[in-house]
């Protein structure tokens, strides 16, 4: 349990005032018996929960606490699995003992009735019999015992695969949880790189630049076109003539 309360420690660390806020006003609502309180209750609830579900260190403090209990879980199966297999081979080896007994007793017994000591062959036979009797007890045990082994063994197997299991499903959810902060982390940075108000308004006196060439170019068109460039074209041109006659008087004069 070290490591999930270390981890929600910390979260709770982290919202200690929001917490104490929440915790008061529910208990306030709650005290009165009133729905609203039940609810702002729940949704504190619902919001602690939510908080520490999305904190990587927390999510990993459970997990460890799963897969610490699985592990003492596992010991205790592999503790009865091994209890199993050594009943199951303390049987084996009393069926292998008594099988063996069974077979010289009986040898022996046959040998002696044949030498005509059927006195002691009548013992050996008996003990014959009873390695006979202690083999058939043995073999209706034995497949208990086994069955046991077995699905001690298969226990073992399923509380391992769930470790495995536990294991996998922390890397990835711890990664996807970092990389979900991550990603929220640069969005929010991000935030304070948009454009500032200085770019704003130098942008705003660039469109406006661009607006009074435009308009220049449109008044000077106007005005090409308009009567009163038309008047000034006329006297422009009036003058030239003038000066023109007036030069030819000067060279008519000077060949005089």
């Amino acid at each position: 349990m070290g490591a999930f309360f270390t981890a929600l420690g910390t979260v709770l660390g982290q919202n200690i005032a929001t917490l104490i806020s929440i915790a008061l006003a529910g208990t306030g609502a709650y005290c009165l018996v009133s729905e609203r309180g039940r609810l702002i209750v729940k949704s504190a609830f619902n919001w602690m929960f939510s908080t520490t579900a999305n904190n990587p260190r927390l999510a990993a403090g459970a997990f460890d606490e799963k897969i610490k209990e699985l592990r003492g879980k596992l010991r205790k199966a592999e503790d009865i699995n091994q209890k199993a297999l050594g009943e199951l081979a303390e049987w084996n080896e009393k069926h292998e003992i008594a099988r063996k007994s069974f077979e010289k007793y009986s040898e022996q017994a046959v040998i002696l009735e044949k030498r005509g000591e059927h006195d002691k062959a009548i013992l050996l036979a008996k003990q014959a019999s009873e390695q006979k009797e202690l083999m058939r007890n043995c073999q209706e045990n034995i497949p208990s015992y086994e069955a046991a082994a077995q699905a001690t063994k298969k226990r073992v197997d399923e509380i391992q695969g769930l470790i495995g299991e536990a294991k996998k499903k922390k890397e990835i959810v711890i990664s996807n949880l970092e990389k979900g902060k991550f990603e929220k982390e640069v969005a929010e940075q991000l935030k304070g790189l948009e454009v500032s108000s200085i770019d704003s308004y130098l942008k705003q006196i660039e469109d406006n630049a661009t607006d009074k060439k435009y308009q220049a170019i449109g008044a000077r068109m106007s005005y090409e076109t308009s009567e009163v460039k038309q008047l000034r074209d006329a006297q422009e041109a009036a003058t030239q003539v003038d000066a023109e006659a007036f030069l030819q008087q000067l060279l008519n004069e000077s060949n005089k």
